[in-house]
């Protein structure tokens, strides 16, 4: 197919607007796909546009305004107290989630850190143990999908649709829930790119690459896992960038990823 180059803007109304412009909106994965031909807007990078999906705001969801102050509850989970933020009609975790256990790392955890490339060859770079926590810290841990769902592994190559509840609890505290996408497509459409004006606090932590036992992508990319899987060895994930953008794609079960929980 055809690459056709697409310009981002830098404002949240004109990214909704070039969304709506340039891709159709498919409401059961809660995922915009671009189509030809790709509109070209003014300022920013390119990027290829179509067959990925980019500023996914769905227009039948009303747009909310940011409150003048900011009111945070708190929700002691594992140890850890952490805040928590109504936004609309809903109630999130307003930090990623944050402990150990078997299937999470910090990112830099056992693993090398992508930094470019010298010539053909990738480069890596490795952290110490106290950069380490300080991004657990900082970002919370980077979960697997059968960790962050609390299934068994085999669930990573396999679909598991009967062990998914309608509001998964998974990893999360009791009475929260792993966000589908529908949550997240609720969440972004009715912020418009503003999510850190609600106190949602998109800490972008990056993620880690199973194939190449590396991390990548940190204060770039912030990629949270949903409850939904699709095919076998992939579950859908959102992603909201630094640009800013935000859309749901999918990757495999076995990369990690962040962990954002919602009310009940």
């Amino acid at each position: 197919m055809k690459k056709t180059k697409f310009v981002f803007v830098a404002t949240s109304l004109l990214l909704a607007t070039a969304c709506l412009v340039a891709s159709t909106f498919v409401a059961s994965c809660g995922q915009c796909e671009c189509i030809d031909p790709c509109v070209e807007l003014e300022d920013s990078s390119n990027f290829d546009c179509c067959g990925i999906r980019y500023n996914c705001y769905d227009p039948s969801v009303p747009t909310i305004e940011p409150p003048d102050s900011i009111s945070y509850g708190e929700l002691l989970y594992e140890g850890q107290t952490y805040k928590t933020v109504v936004i609309g009609t809903q109630t999130w975790m307003a930090e990623n989630l944050n402990y150990k256990i078997e299937g999470s790392k910090c990112f830099g955890e056992e693993g090398g850190i992508y930094n470019g490339y010298e010539g053909m060859t990738p480069i890596y770079i490795t952290l110490s143990d106290e950069e380490v926590q300080a991004n657990c810290d900082k970002y919370g841990s980077l979960y697997s999908w059968t960790t962050a769902m609390n299934l068994p592994s085999s669930c990573n190559t396999s679909k598991c649709e009967s062990l998914i509840n309608s509001k998964h609890q998974g990893i999360c505290p009791e009475g929260w829930y792993l966000p589908t996408g529908d949550d997240w497509r609720i969440f972004v459409s009715a912020v418009g790119g503003r999510w850190n004006a609600f106190g949602f606090s998109a800490l972008l932590g990056g993620w880690y690459d199973h194939k190449n036992n590396s991390f990548t992508d940190v204060d770039r990319w912030g990629l949270w896992w949903t409850a939904s899987t699709t095919g076998y060895n992939y579950a859908y994930y959102w992603l909201i960038a630094s640009y800013p953008s935000a859309y749901g794609d999918k990757k495999n079960k076995t990369s990690l990823l962040s962990v954002r929980c919602i009310k009940n």
